[in-house]
C-alpha cells in the first residue's frame, strides 16, 4: 500500500467518530515507530565506523599517535568499547522499534476490523438475510488483504 492510498484510507476511516478516536490513539504510536526506525537505521550505519577505525589502526605506522594521543593498543581497546556500545544501543533501539511497530500494526488491525463490523451492523436486516455469515467474513477479510499488501 503506497502513501497516497494510505492517506485516502485514513480519510475514509476518519469519517466515523469511533474510528476517528481510535486513529487519534494510533498517531503517537506511528510517530514513535517512525522516530525509532530512523534512530535504529542511523545507529546501524554508525556500526561501520569502528571497522574503519580498526582498518586505520592496522594500516598505520607502528609509532603513530591516534585520536587523543592514544597508542595502538589503547586505540584498539577504544575501538572495542565503541563497537560494543554502538551494538548494544542499536539492539535496544531496534527492539523498542519492533515493539512499537507491532503495536501500531495490531492497533490498525483492530481499527479496520472494528470499522468493518460497525459498517456491517449498520446495514439493514434485509442485507443480513441476503448475505450468509461466510460472505460477510469474506468481505471483512478482503479489507485486511488490501491493507496487508
Amino acid at each position: 500500500m503506497d502513501f497516497k492510498m494510505l492517506r485516502r484510507f485514513w480519510k475514509v476511516l476518519g469519517t466515523d467518530p469511533k474510528t476517528r478516536q481510535q486513529l487519534d490513539e494510533l498517531k503517537p504510536i506511528v510517530h514513535r515507530t517512525a522516530l525509532l526506525l530512523v534512530a535504529s537505521e542511523i545507529l546501524a550505519l554508525g556500526e561501520v565506523y569502528p571497522i574503519k577505525m580498526l582498518i586505520d589502526l592496522l594500516s598505520a605506522p607502528k609509532d603513530h599517535q591516534f585520536v587523543g594521543g592514544l597508542t595502538g593498543t589503547r586505540y584498539f581497546a577504544f575501538i572495542l568499547v565503541v563497537a560494543t556500545l554502538l551494538y548494544f544501543i542499536e539492539n535496544i533501539v531496534t527492539a523498542l522499534m519492533d515493539v512499537s511497530r507491532n503495536s501500531a500494526a495490531w492497533k490498525l488491525y483492530i481499527i479496520i476490523n472494528g470499522h468493518g463490523h460497525r459498517k456491517q451492523f449498520s446495514l439493514g436486516a434485509d442485507w443480513h438475510v441476503a448475505n450468509s455469515s461466510g460472505k460477510k467474513e469474506s468481505l471483512l477479510s478482503k479489507n485486511h488483504k488490501k491493507v496487508d499488501t
